[in-house]
């Protein structure tokens, strides 16, 4: 045992999955110790009645902020000279600490105006990799910044408002100049962007200003509520959509346009609970004008579409001429009752059955693709809003 190799240590560790295990395995000898501390103390969640606690713990064993990957802040904002970052004075000397944080989720109950420009900087300084900010109002500065900070953002439940006392009224054709701060990099880092009730336009014409060059690094995109940004911000839209690869939409509850998407590799329409008569014509516009497409997934949510042979053909038809021939996925979330499993699973059978007869080009080349998946599990930890996590 004491000269079993580090690297199969750390793969023995990362094999136990409940905590009771990993506290005896770090009790077991200082060659378990280190391995297993690094996933108990992975995460830390700062509460205003822990952040002392916290800080304590730091000062006695200073090794476990390095050990921190994963940090949530979920703290009511207290104003502090106009910086109201949560408990602004306890929360610096915790977060200086800290060197290795790779996903940061930042939840707040109530408005928080602006983000401190040390919490700015203590973000700069981890090697991170998503920033997620939930239930929040926030100064469009604070927001662009974050653009610089990670690959991938989320935001959930998040306003965007244009100085300390008005929130941009929704629809307004004239939110006035945008403020942004002078000391905050705007050059963005984003690679991808998860939106999760959001459902102001503003908030999206913002994130499309000219200074902001936001499709110079978005790959993915990820609407949840997609008729706020595609429908009622064009604008948006139409920066974005040269470089896009892949594209996830819901929330649309009737037809809509989306300009070309020349980069486009995969397209995704979640959260239907019935068949959309205009989502044929949306699929179909989507691969006219996007020669990169290589897959389609189309979800439900408790019922299985009832979906016209006809449509169906002339949707297998357009698909065997796509040059790239993609890939079409019907994804079903059936939610079944206890008991009735066995029940779900036929019905499932003849609905595949149907669309792969329905389909027959697409279906012999095994593009036709039929799966079960879990809607709160996939897009809850997609977006990191707090009604997915326990």
């Amino acid at each position: 045992m004491e000269f079993l190799p580090q690297e199969l240590v750390q793969a023995i560790v990362h094999e136990i999955d409940d905590i009771p295990s990993l506290k005896a395995c770090a009790l077991a000898g200082p060659m378990f110790r280190g391995a297993s501390q690094r996933v108990l103390l992975s995460s830390l969640t700062l509460r205003r009645r822990n952040a002392k606690t916290a800080y304590a713990r730091f000062i006695e064993s200073p090794h476990i902020a390095a050990y921190i990957t994963r940090l949530r802040i979920w703290l009511e904002p207290i104003a502090v000279d106009g910086d109201n970052l949560p408990q602004s004075s306890n929360l610096q000397p915790i977060l200086d600490k800290l060197m290795n944080v790779r996903e940061c989720a930042m939840t707040l109950n109530s408005p928080l105006r602006r983000i401190s420009n040390f919490f700015f900087d203590f973000l700069a300084r981890q090697p991170l990799r998503k920033m997620i900010v939930t239930r929040s109002i926030a100064l469009s500065d604070s927001i662009l910044g974050l653009l610089a900070i990670a690959p991938v953002i989320c935001f959930a439940d998040v306003v965007m408002i244009e100085n300390d006392y008005s929130v941009l009224a929704s629809g307004d054709p004239d939110p006035g100049p945008l403020l942004l701060d002078n000391n905050l990099q705007y050059t963005p880092r984003v690679e991808e962007l998860i939106f999760d009730d959001v459902v102001d336009p503003i908030f999206y014409e913002r994130l499309a200003h000219p200074k902001i060059k936001l499709g110079s690094t978005l790959r993915r995109l990820s609407l949840m509520q997609a008729e706020y940004a595609v429908v009622h911000s064009p604008q948006f839209m139409s920066v974005v959509a040269p470089t896009l690869e892949h594209l996830c939409l819901g929330g649309v509850a009737d037809f809509f346009a989306l300009p070309m998407l020349p980069s486009l590799c995969s397209i995704g329409f979640h959260s239907f609970h019935h068949w959309n008569l205009w989502l044929p014509n949306v699929i179909l516009d989507v691969a006219r004008t996007s020669p990169l497409l290589v897959d389609i997934a189309v979800s439900f949510l408790y019922s299985l579409p009832l979906v016209p042979n006809e449509v169906l053909t002339i949707l297998d038809v357009a698909l065997a001429a796509h040059p790239k021939h993609p890939v079409l996925r019907w994804r079903v979330d059936l939610r079944s009752a206890p008991g009735n499993e066995s029940g779900d699973a036929t019905v499932f059978a003849q609905f595949a059955s149907g669309i792969q007869t329905a389909m027959p080009r697409t279906n012999e080349e095994g593009r036709v693709v039929l799966e079960k998946y879990d809607y709160d599990q996939e897009f809850g930890q997609l977006s990191g809003n707090p009604r997915y996590l326990v």
